[in-house]
């Protein structure tokens, strides 16, 4: 008995499959799976900040600029920027901002948005970042819904072993 070709195949496929592969308007979240969350966070801890924030929506992109004319240091990447010993707040405003930004695409079913898990965590990082290395808050107005952001990241198993530390510190710094 022969093997089927591949052209007989396409006669044996289940069409709803192939055509959720041309459906624009799908949801996102279908795109990635958890197993995919490490790569994407490293990948974004490695994406240079000024592709990212440099060619987002208008206010993100202004803000963007403003933050870099202010002078000083300007890190290339994310990761650097929350790496950074005393980072700038207008940065990490911005990247907060950019977090948000990407969480409200992908809840609108944008396919090239972040994962909402991951903008979502690109968001509650830069607010950490700004209230334990600078002693500033920028998001979160309330312990308790940090807290409740903080328990949330914390419970993501595809999260790296710095981060996990940032946001460990922060957690404990709340109680």
């Amino acid at each position: 008995m022969n093997e089927p070709t591949s052209i007989d195949k396409i006669y044996t496929t289940d069409f709803s499959k192939l055509e959720s592969l041309f459906d624009l308007h799908r949801d996102p979240r279908g795109l990635w799976s958890e197993e995919d969350y490490p790569d994407l966070w490293r990948h974004q801890l490695k994406a240079p900040l000024e592709t990212d924030l440099g060619a987002g929506p208008e206010t993100i992109r202004t803000a963007f600029n403003g933050a870099c004319e202010a002078g000083g240091s300007v890190p290339r990447t994310f990761g650097e920027l929350f790496d950074q010993a005393d980072p700038s707040v207008a940065l990490l405003q911005v990247v907060k901002e950019y977090g948000k930004h990407q969480r409200s695409r992908a809840d609108h079913g944008n396919t090239d948005a972040l994962p909402p898990e991951v903008s979502t965590m690109l968001y509650l990082v830069s607010v950490v970042v700004a209230l334990v290395k600078c002693n500033e808050r920028i998001g979160a107005r309330h312990d308790a819904g940090l807290r409740k952001g903080l328990d949330w990241a914390l419970d993501q198993a595809w999260l790296d072993t710095p981060t996990r530390a940032l946001l460990t510190r922060a957690r404990g710094e709340l109680d």
